[in-house]
């Protein structure tokens, strides 16, 4: 269970981490590069674990997909 932080900077610093780490994974995952292959540059980047960045990237992002693999609008649904 994570402990509550209760210096505000510390909080600040680790959102500002986590932004940066969603932003590098959304662009190297646009460009092509496996999952397998971005997760080891976040370590070798911020020494986190691979749990750690597993809940970080699926904090925002749910399941991530590339942005061609959205739907198109004009696409007819049927359920």
């Amino acid at each position: 269970m994570p402990k509550k932080i209760k210096d505000d900077r510390v909080r600040q610093g680790k959102i500002n981490r986590n932004n940066e780490i969603r932003k590098y994974f959304e662009k190297l995952y646009n460009e092509g590069y496996r999952y397998e292959v971005i997760e080891e540059k976040i370590i070798l980047k911020w020494g986190l674990g691979s749990s750690t960045i597993n809940m970080i990237i699926n904090e925002s992002y749910g399941k991530y997909t590339k942005k061609s693999d959205t739907p198109d609008d004009r696409q007819l649904t049927l359920f």
